[in-house]
């Protein structure tokens, strides 16, 4: 998801530990990663998939904020998400022909430089895309608390925050991502993204529910309801 929502103040975030690894366990190079993921198969759907329309509800729990969120996929590079809080306004990310733009609550940002390459990594498909955006990629096998067989996937590139997320082992899922965003005037802001009830259309696996964690905004949950492929956008 786009993470435009920032109101409030830089506190201290400790972030969620990865499952701990084990001796002796499996690590997978990026190449490695993506046949475990079957990210061929997976990119194939999407392209033939077209136009991506996701559309369901958001709720910002500090801030006592709900609303409507609808997210625009136009291809693999390019995207709309907006999110709207009725008399409270609303928030729009846009990643098109090259370039990116969020208004947040009528603070319009032209993205550039590391902004811009952040907003890539925060495409809704991003992860079936991370050989090409990140320079470094390791996965090693681990366990959860309860015996779940996932790995832990370090991603990075030179001059952006690296990014730690766990992939489900048996279904090649994205289940978590955290890191450290950057932000106008805040610096860098922690986050925790966690991803679930996947859905599958036409052959693309997407997921329904999406938790937020950052200082700033607090927790946000978003529920998708409806996915639709083969849409024609206007805008």
């Amino acid at each position: 998801m786009s993470l435009a929502l920032y109101k409030g103040k830089n506190i201290i975030f400790e972030a969620t530990k990865l499952a701990e690894q084990a001796p002796g366990t499996k690590t997978l190079n990026a190449s490695q990663l993506n046949t475990l993921r079957n990210i061929k198969q997976r990119v194939t759907s999407i392209e033939s998939a077209k136009g991506i329309l996701l559309q369901g509800s958001i709720d910002i729990e500090q801030a006592g904020l709900s609303g409507i969120i609808e997210t625009n996929v136009y291809n693999v590079k390019e995207f709309t998400q907006t999110l709207e809080f009725g008399s409270y306004g609303f928030t729009k990310t846009i990643l098109k022909n090259g370039a990116g733009k969020i208004d947040n609550f009528g603070d319009e940002q032209v993205l550039n430089g590391l902004y811009l390459e952040q907003a890539e990594r925060d495409h809704p498909l991003a992860d079936m895309f991370w050989s090409s955006l990140y320079e470094s990629i390791t996965a090693i096998e681990s366990k959860t608390d309860n015996q779940k067989v996932v790995y832990n996937v370090t991603l990075e590139k030179k001059g952006l925050p690296s990014i730690e997320a766990v992939i489900d082992a048996s279904t090649g899922d994205l289940i978590s991502r955290s890191g450290y965003t950057l932000v106008k005037d805040l610096g860098q802001l922690p986050y925790k993204i966690t991803y679930g009830n996947y859905t599958e259309v036409n052959g693309v696996r997407l997921p329904m529910l999406i938790k937020l964690f950052n200082p700033a905004s607090g927790n946000v949950t978003i529920n998708y309801k409806t996915f639709t492929t083969n849409q024609n956008f206007d805008d």
